[in-house]
């Protein structure tokens, strides 16, 4: 049994370039490394995700599956046309872990990547820029998925969360922009 992952992807007319679309791909397993960690019930010390070097592009190049255990992210399928198709298969993930990661993606694309809009304006009115905001929906989702009972350690809880702020940062930033992002139950159709 795995997980799948979807993503679409507003890339215009034009088609990414060879460099974007291979950042696009390492930032895809860096948000998949720190999802599967959030989906644990407690994150171990030697968890990929608290590796700080899976924030640089260079590292996570160098990343084997090895290193990144039930957190690599295989490619299913991508189409690369507008919109830019991405999708993800997890298919080292433990059975165990397949709820709770659900859970966790639908969280991160419910409440980080789709907000409500409304809300979005009046908290950038309020907070005044958008890495406040940033800031606001990691620590909800750190609440929310009581990273504090997970990762006790204080300094590794920092740690873990300024390497979830970094996984999500490049999709604010850089990429296009994501038109869907959904987890594929097991009785869903392959989309098209």
């Amino acid at each position: 049994m795995s997980l799948r992952v979807l993503f679409r992807f507003d890339v215009g007319e034009d088609s990414l370039d060879a460099p974007h679309l291979a950042r696009l791909l390492l930032d895809l397993q860096h948000l998949v490394v720190v999802a599967v960690a959030l989906s644990q019930d407690v994150i171990p010390p030697n968890d990929v995700a608290l590796d700080l070097g899976m924030a640089s592009y260079k590292r996570m190049v160098e990343a084997q599956a090895d290193d990144l255990g039930q957190a690599t992210a295989t490619i299913a399928r991508i189409r690369q046309e507008s919109p830019l198709l991405v999708e993800l298969l997890l298919n080292k993930l433990p059975k165990l872990l397949i709820r709770p990661a659900t859970t966790t993606f639908r969280f991160i694309f419910d409440r980080i990547f789709f907000g409500d809009i409304e809300r979005e304006r009046r908290m950038l009115i309020n907070a005044g820029t958008r890495e406040e905001i940033l800031r606001a929906r990691v620590e909800t989702l750190g609440a929310a998925l009581d990273v504090a009972r997970k990762l006790p350690n204080r300094e590794l809880r920092d740690q873990f969360m300024n390497g979830v702020i970094s996984s999500i940062r490049p999709f604010e930033e850089e990429h296009p922009k994501i038109l869907e992002a959904k987890v594929l139950d097991e009785q869903d159709s392959k989309p098209n």
